[in-house]
């Protein structure tokens, strides 16, 4: 498996929209499976499309979601223009540092490498996968300046988009990463050193 990541910054620009709360996770099992059908909650800001697929469907080979069950999204839908899938508006806090978890895998059913392009309020991150690569785990981290309304958006930005199959999302998570307090630094410091000390007398 190849996966190239890179991460860059893009101007700060909150968006206004209903806020979802944080955590936020969707794994797209309670949306019904179409083609060109957008997630409940969800938005597409570029005109193009994705497909809400099924485990099992499509093919030959068929397309597998995360856990070989439920639903998953191909970033490419059936339109010829890969849709720009932007989340609902999610409220976060200035100051505080915040992850976009998520799996992506390549397609079986062409064989190609697609580039997903991720934005996270100013984070932006290219992620690619090849036909055979198995759903990873992948995230990115953004910490806001100042509170407000952000969104998480996914965008696949392969080289021959009419062919109408992209990269595989699925098992989308957002969540405030909460930093180790200074005090369990000391303790943990404190019983490692208790720790060499001990192996030193048991030594000698």
């Amino acid at each position: 498996m190849n996966r190239i990541s890179t991460l860059v910054c893009a101007a700060m620009i909150p968006c206004l929209a209903q806020a979802a709360s944080i955590p936020y996770t969707d794994n797209f099992n309670s949306d019904t499976a179409a083609l060109d059908a957008v997630p409940a909650g969800w938005s597409i800001s570029n005109g193009g499309t994705v497909d809400i697929v099924a485990n099992g469907t499509y093919g030959p080979p068929p397309i597998t979601c995360r856990g070989k069950t439920g639903n998953c999204i191909d970033l490419n839908g059936s339109t010829g223009k890969p849709g720009d899938l932007i989340s609902p508006g999610l409220s976060l806090t200035g100051g505080q540092t915040y992850t976009a978890q998520f799996s992506l895998s390549g397609n079986d059913r062409i064989k190609q490498t697609d580039t997903v392009t991720i934005d996270f309020g100013t984070t932006v991150a290219s992620i690619s996968v090849k036909e055979k690569d198995p759903f990873t785990v992948d995230s990115v981290t953004f910490k806001p300046t100042t509170t407000g309304i952000y969104n998480l958006s996914f965008l696949d930005t392969n080289k021959n988009p009419s062919d109408n199959i992209g990269a595989i999302l699925d098992n989308v998570k957002v969540v405030q990463t909460v930093p180790l307090p200074a005090a369990a630094w000391l303790l943990l410091s404190g019983l490692a050193g208790m720790g060499l000390m001990a192996r030193r007398r048991s030594a000698a």
